[in-house]
């Protein structure tokens, strides 16, 4: 175990679970098992974003009973269909479980910072099956995680997100080790260590 208690800190979309993934697998998954036409939910669920101030204001219970009110599926067949845990488990990038079984062997000590909803966000890695690798006091969730008093919260961290806009506002932390998540192409970061799955994590942090 390490002596200094330096804790990983990941985001959740895009860095441990693919989203867009998500999104499709749910939607198919509400489609399939309720008789909804997918152009028919995407529509709806657009109708639904389009009422929102800010990406990260989406709700999955807002918007599942925006669903049921306009299409008059019950509330419950879809809530039932959107979280199947497959929906999320077969959305986790594919290096995802076995990288955070190797940290925690190892004596990582493992915390997620996240943006959006803490029921949603904490769902999402509970029924992914990750939830495990993570010290439940080391969860930051929040609707806005780039602020001053959010990321205080981390004390001396590494942070692994995918987002270049998060990873820059950290760098003005020193107690804070950005590590940028590069899921899309070879890019990197200048003054940032770069990485392109969590399989190379390790030798970053070294």
């Amino acid at each position: 175990m390490r002596q200094d208690k330096r804790c990983i800190y990941f985001d959740i979309d895009r860095t441990l679970i693919d989203s867009v993934k998500i999104r499709e697998l749910t939607r198919a998954r509400m489609c399939g098992e309720t008789g909804l036409r997918r152009n028919q939910l995407n529509q709806v669920i657009e109708e639904y974003v389009s009422t929102l101030a800010h990406k990260n204001d989406y709700r999955r219970e807002k918007m599942i009973n925006f669903v049921s009110e306009k299409t008059g599926i019950k509330y419950a067949a879809l809530k039932q269909a959107h979280d199947r845990p497959e929906n999320y488990s077969e959305a986790l990038y594919p290096e995802v479980a076995k990288a955070l079984e190797r940290l925690k062997k190892v004596g990582e000590v493992l915390g997620i910072y996240s943006e959006g909803f803490v029921r949603y966000q904490t769902d999402k890695l509970v029924l992914s099956g990750i939830i495990r690798y993570f010290e439940t006091d080391k969860v930051v969730i929040v609707k806005r995680k780039l602020r001053e008093k959010v990321v205080k919260q981390l004390d001396a961290a590494v942070v692994v997100d995918d987002s270049r806009e998060v990873i820059e506002y950290l760098k003005n932390f020193k107690e804070i080790t950005p590590i940028w998540l590069n899921r899309i192409n070879k890019e990197n970061m200048d003054g940032v260590r770069t990485i392109y799955n969590l399989d190379e994590l390790p030798d970053a942090i070294d």
